[in-house]
Order: C-alpha cells, then sequence, then structure tokens
C-alpha cells in the first residue's frame, strides 16, 4: 500500500518496492531514489536527494522538515559476512531507524540499523552512524563521532 500526500514532487525513475509507505504533504523526492521493505513513513515538507536508498526491512520513520542528502542510505538491516559453523546462510542485524523532525543527513551518509537521529541534529557527508545522534547534535566521520 503507498499512501501519498498533497502537494509532492516526486521524480519519474522513483523505484516503489515496500509493502507499506507513507509520504507526507510538499515531499520532494529526486531522481532514482529506491524505497525497498516492509514499512516506510515520512512526514510533510521531507526533501529526498537523487540515488538515496531507504531499506526499511524493519520499520523507518522520517519526521517533518527533514532533508535526506543525494547517495544517503538509510538501511535497517546489515550482512554479515560470518558462515555459520554448520556453513549456513549469512546473519543479518535487523532494526527500526528513526530520523526526528528537522534532522539532516547529509550527502552520502550511511544510517545502520536500530539508530535514532534526533531532533535537529545534524549528519554531515560521508558519515557512517551506528549510534543515536542525540537532538541538536552533530555526527561526522567514519564510523560517525558525535558533537553536542
Amino acid at each position: 500500500m503507498i499512501e501519498i500526500g498533497d502537494g509532492q514532487k516526486i521524480a519519474a525513475s522513483v523505484s516503489f518496492q515496500c509493502k507499506k509507505l507513507k509520504i507526507g504533504k510538499n515531499a520532494v523526492i529526486h531522481d532514482r531514489v529506491t524505497f525497498l521493505g516492509e514499512e516506510i513513513e515520512i512526514g510533510d515538507n521531507v526533501w529526498i536527494g537523487q540515488d538515496a536508498i531507504i531499506d526499511g526491512s524493519e520499520k523507518i520513520k522520517i519526521g517533518n522538515n527533514v532533508i535526506i542528502g543525494f547517495g544517503a542510505y538509510l538501511l535497517s538491516h546489515t550482512g554479515n559476512t560470518s558462515i555459520r559453523k554448520d556453513g549456513s546462510g549469512v546473519m543479518l542485524k535487523k532494526a527500526a531507524i528513526v530520523i526526528e523532525d528537522g534532522a539532516w543527513v547529509m550527502s552520502r551518509a550511511s544510517i545502520n540499523p536500530g539508530v535514532k537521529i534526533g531532533k535537529n541534529a545534524r549528519v554531515y557527508n560521508g558519515a557512517i552512524v551506528t549510534k543515536d545522534v542525540p537532538a541538536n547534535a552533530v555526527a561526522k566521520g567514519v564510523p560517525a563521532v558525535i558533537k553536542k
């Protein structure tokens, strides 16, 4: 099920491959953005740059007035290259992601499973975020270092 609010601008090349997607009012979603997975909820006045991937194997919730930069990744799952002793399968970590109101996730940044980005926080270009970022804080680097 896909539910889209009024006033949105969504590029023709956006890919919707998720079971449940809700997009609020006045969203701007650029070329080649991909939505995958189970459940993604996006608030009002959200801007998503081209080539972003939002993969909601677990729920991803994006608040109001959020910016997601070009080529950013929000991945609510990761693979683990460890093979079990019996030689079978690849293990996965899956956990929800929350991006609160007014936060920015800048270009090429990656948000890992289980992370919460607080209200008005900033995640800088190319950062890999592995833990929560408090409200009004800045996260930058690989792995991301948080400055309040």
